[in-house]
C-alpha cells in the first residue's frame, strides 16, 4: 500500500513538472517597463488566453490576462501582444501570437475547438483579418464546399512591392 502511495505522489509530482513548463521570458507593463523572469508555455491556446508568469524560480506566479499587460515573450521563440478583435458580435482583448514582424506583420489568434485565425499589420494601419470565408454550394442535389480565399487579395495588396511574393 505504501508502495502505491508512494509511486502515485512521484506520478504526479512529474506530471505538473511536466505541464508546467517554464521558460525565460519577460513581460511588458501596461507602463513600457520590462520585467524579466520565466513564463509557462502552455501552447497558443493557452498563451492567447493568458500568461502565467514567475520573477523568480521559487517566486508566486503571477496570471495576467490580455489588458493586464502589453505583451510577453518567450526568449528567442513566440512573442504575444494584447490587442482587440471581433470575436462573435463583441469586441474582446486577446493576446496575438506574432508569425511574422516586418512592414506588414503576420499575427494569429487561436482558440479552442475554432479554426486559428490570422491577422495582417500593415505600417500605419489598424489591424486587418485576412478571411477565407467557406461557402456551401449546393448543384444538382450533391453539396460542395468552397473556401473563398479572400485574403489572397490582401496579402497580393500589402506584399505588392515584394516580387519574391508577389506574382500578378
Amino acid at each position: 500500500m505504501k508502495k502505491a502511495y508512494l509511486f502515485t505522489i512521484i506520478i504526479f509530482s512529474l506530471t505538473s513538472q511536466l505541464l508546467s513548463q517554464y521558460k525565460n521570458g519577460y513581460i511588458i507593463g501596461n507602463n513600457n517597463d520590462t520585467t524579466w523572469g520565466y513564463i509557462n508555455f502552455e501552447g497558443s491556446i493557452r498563451n492567447s488566453d493568458h500568461c502565467n508568469f514567475i520573477s523568480m524560480p521559487d517566486s508566486t506566479h503571477h496570471k495576467y490576462y490580455p489588458g493586464d499587460i502589453i505583451a510577453f515573450r518567450f526568449i528567442d521563440s513566440k512573442y504575444f501582444s494584447t490587442d482587440e478583435i471581433k470575436i462573435g458580435n463583441e469586441q474582446k482583448k486577446v493576446f496575438l501570437e506574432w508569425l511574422i514582424k516586418g512592414r506588414a506583420s503576420i499575427l494569429t489568434y487561436t482558440q479552442e475547438n475554432t479554426k486559428t485565425r490570422y491577422f495582417i499589420l500593415p505600417e500605419n494601419e489598424p489591424l486587418r483579418e485576412l478571411v477565407n470565408t467557406l461557402d456551401i454550394i449546393q448543384r444538382n442535389g450533391d453539396t460542395y464546399e468552397h473556401y473563398k480565399k479572400e485574403y489572397v487579395g490582401d496579402l497580393k495588396y500589402y506584399f505588392k512591392d515584394c516580387p519574391e511574393i508577389y506574382r500578378g
